[in-house]
């Protein structure tokens, strides 16, 4: 005679009533246990204006001017007060 198998049969009802929550549980499943973007940048700092930042696939350079000085009041460069050429304030 023939083998016979043993086990669950599952029928039209029961597969109707088990997809969702079972296809609900593959997805949880699928979304905690995807792996981790590792796009987060490094940064390295090139010069006290500068800072050089990588990824995978790219490299951005963040710049900033140097500051500004315009020397003491009266004692200008061709800045500020007086126009260019060298301006001395008494008082």
């Amino acid at each position: 005679m023939g083998t016979k198998l043993t086990g669950i049969q599952l029928t039209g009802t029961t597969t109707k009533f088990l997809a969702p929550p079972l296809s609900a549980l593959m997805l949880m499943a699928a979304v905690l246990f995807s792996p981790v973007a590792t796009a987060a940048p490094k940064c390295t700092n090139v010069s006290p204006q500068t800072t050089r930042c990588d990824t995978l696939g790219s490299t951005s350079i963040y710049t900033s001017p140097p500051p500004m000085d315009f020397g003491w009041p009266g004692w200008t460069y061709g800045y500020g007060w007086g126009g260019p050429g060298l301006v001395i304030g008494f008082g």
